[in-house]
């Protein structure tokens, strides 16, 4: 019995990997409440920060 279950789990995964990756970027996309500006700035610094684009000077 418990191989059926792991084996049903594993055909299953994929797609429902997929439907929760669709479904975070839909909830992400209909965010009814716009991101304060101060936090955005430094989450814009972090990801600068992060991917090296960060102004040195």
């Amino acid at each position: 019995m418990p191989d059926d279950i792991d084996a049903e789990f594993e055909a299953t995964q994929r797609i429902g990997r997929r439907i929760n990756a669709v479904f975070q970027a839909e909830r992400a996309v209909a965010e009814p409440v716009a991101m304060p500006p101060e936090i955005a700035a430094r989450m814009d610094a972090f990801i600068d920060e992060l991917t090296g684009t960060a102004d040195d000077s």
